[in-house]
């Protein structure tokens, strides 16, 4: 049974939206690795150094 003019483009359509969902999960992905990465070390130390703060003895 063949597919009419409309279902066939229909169909192309939603692959063309899924495309494009997963082109713009794919950037936020990668954005939130990059701030993650960016941000990783820099809050890595204040923990330590928070730590440090708080396991000293007080006087």
């Amino acid at each position: 049974m063949p597919i009419n003019h409309h279902q066939r483009l229909t169909g192309e359509e939603q692959g063309a939206v899924f495309a494009e969902y997963t082109a713009v999960l794919l950037l936020v992905s990668l954005l939130i690795a990059v701030a993650v990465a960016s941000l990783g070390i820099p809050l890595f130390s204040l923990y330590r150094y928070t730590e440090l703060i708080i396991r000293l003895p007080i006087p």
